[in-house]
């Protein structure tokens, strides 16, 4: 049996620039498979561009429906014209606890009926067209464009609206009863997201979504990501009730997400990851959640498990990832790089200035360092041999 809700574009002019809908359809019968169609009578002719990819290379066979329902294949990169779109995406089964957001796997469970779908090797677009994606529960998505984070579309679970300042964000979760029956987390989260925004100067869209999956915490490890106006993350239960440390990884994940959200920076990767977590940190001053290791603390502790790691310069760790390949110098990045970030942090505190003030001169920078701009002016303000100082011991 197939489930779809036909959406209404109420006042839409059909012209060659009126929005395309991808419309999501989901199949009882075959979980596994959703069919994607989409009206392209009104468009004229087009061009068909193949998804945007990640490692695997496969995209979706398009099928063409004429106006009197015959189909041909549907070539990329080749005007066409068309009375509708069709294509199917397949799905992943979630057997178990184990869904990590950071994967961005097309994936279903199951037993609690909810979908993620991204846009990743699922999605194509047409030259030159809008196009919203509209999921099976009426709620449609701008695509992005091939500059901006993908787009990752999640239905089948409760959800709340909220109002932050004068955005609407809608949080889904399969934990969301137990969302609810915590009255702190909501104002926690709220006081977090109105500090980020203020330090990195972004406005937040009209509306965005904030996604939790819940995860046992025998599995210990939890992920995030940030997708187009939407952020994902993991949240720690324990036998399906939140325990003591949920709502601690829940307020930290979500920061270090939004950092990467809001902000429209260009960093190495170790300075952009290591930011978003010291950042994550730093917002929990504003809730009712005790830090008590700050990141120079904890990474003074954790130096030494990481043995031969440990000596191994953040730039130089930067190129082993980018250039090697070489993952197991990754959690430099969520450990050493914090660190480095408080340390130049508190420095600037120390000559009456912050971190604070000059994340605006972290907009761009080389595949490995710093801007030169803000490396001139954290110099001007703590001394040169301050710096040096921090960057033999981090960088």
């Amino acid at each position: 049996m197939i489930r779809s809700i036909i959406v209404s574009l109420a006042g839409l002019s059909f012209c060659a620039n009126a929005t395309v809908s991808y419309q999501l359809i989901t199949n009882t019968a075959n979980p596994k498979q959703v069919t994607i169609q989409a009206d392209t009578s009104d468009i004229g002719t087009f061009q068909l561009s193949k998804p945007r990819t990640t490692q695997s290379p496969d995209v979706p066979d398009i099928q063409c429906i004429s106006n009197a329902g015959q189909t041909s294949n549907v070539s990329y990169d080749t005007p066409t014209s068309c009375h509708q779109l069709s294509w199917t995406v397949t799905f992943q089964a979630k057997t178990s606890d184990e869904f990590e957001p950071a994967q961005q796997v097309d994936t279903y469970s199951p037993d609690e009926g909810w979908y993620f779908l991204s846009e990743w090797n699922s999605l194509p677009t047409i030259a030159g067209q809008d196009i919203q994606v509209c999921d099976p529960d009426n709620l449609c998505s701008a695509m992005p464009n091939s500059e901006q984070p993908p787009l990752f579309v999640v239905w089948g679970m409760p959800h709340e609206r909220m109002n932050i300042g004068s955005s609407t964000v809608i949080v889904k979760s399969n934990a969301l009863p137990l969302l609810k029956s915590n009255g702190s987390w909501f104002n926690n989260l709220t006081h977090q997201l109105d500090y980020l925004t203020d330090v990195f100067n972004n406005k937040r869209p009209q509306q965005w979504q904030l996604i939790y999956f819940s995860k046992d915490k025998s599995q210990r490890n939890i992920s995030g990501a940030a997708g187009h106006h939407i952020l994902l993350s993991n949240l720690l239960t324990q036998k399906g009730q939140l325990t003591k440390d949920s709502m601690f990884h829940l307020a930290k994940v979500t920061a270090h997400e939004s950092v990467h959200f809001i902000g429209s920076r260009s960093l190495p990767v170790w300075a952009e990851e290591g930011l978003a977590e010291y950042y994550a940190i730093k917002s929990l001053k504003f809730t009712d959640l005790n830090y008590h290791s700050s990141p120079i603390k904890t990474w003074g502790k954790a130096a030494n498990g990481f043995q031969h790691l440990g000596n191994v310069g953040l730039v130089e760790a930067g190129k082993k990832v980018t250039l090697d390949k070489d993952m197991q110098y990754y959690p430099l990045f969520y450990v050493k790089a914090p660190a480095f970030w408080q340390a130049v942090d508190e420095q600037l505190q120390a000559n009456r200035s912050s971190l604070d003030a000059l994340v605006p001169l972290l907009k761009t920078g080389n595949d490995f360092e710093l801007p030169d701009e803000f490396i001139n002016q954290v110099v001007d303000i703590i001394g040169h041999d301050n710096w040096q100082q921090i960057t033999l011991a981090y960088l």
